[in-house]
């Protein structure tokens, strides 16, 4: 599981910012209303293993529920795009916006694929055949 910690040193990195500005004391809620947005993309949600998400208390609590896949690559996004609203808008509008096509995108599954077998092997012996 990841920590929120290590989203908040992810979102750090995305925005290229030391722990200078003193995000730290937003980060908290700003992470609890991102974990309740994606926790409906999570697979605890699809399976209904629990009734409702768990927030996060400090900055050292794992991120519970949450695929670390998405807490770890596209969370940070939506991090870095909320706290940087009021310092770049551009910047962090466009953070934002990656952020909610990752969770789209966390929606996909993989599709299954199924072998085809070749069943014209003999057309490709001669090059020269089927050119007109």
């Amino acid at each position: 599981m990841a920590t929120v910690q290590q989203v908040y040193k992810t979102a750090l990195a995305i925005m290229n910012e030391k722990d200078e500005n003193n995000y730290l004391d937003r980060v908290v809620p700003v992470i609890n209303t991102l974990i309740g947005q994606c926790w409906q993309m999570s697979e605890d949600y699809d399976t209904g293993k629990r009734s409702m998400w768990i927030p996060v208390e400090n900055i050292n609590d794992e991120i519970l529920g949450i695929d670390q896949n998405l807490a770890l690559s596209v969370m940070p996004y939506g991090l870095a795009g909320l706290l940087y609203i009021d310092e770049d808008a551009i910047r962090a509008n466009s953070w934002w916006q990656i952020y909610q096509e990752g969770i789209i995108d966390s929606r996909r599954s993989p599709a299954d694929f199924d072998s085809i077998t070749d069943e014209y092997p003999y057309m490709w012996d001669d090059p020269m055949q089927g050119v007109w």
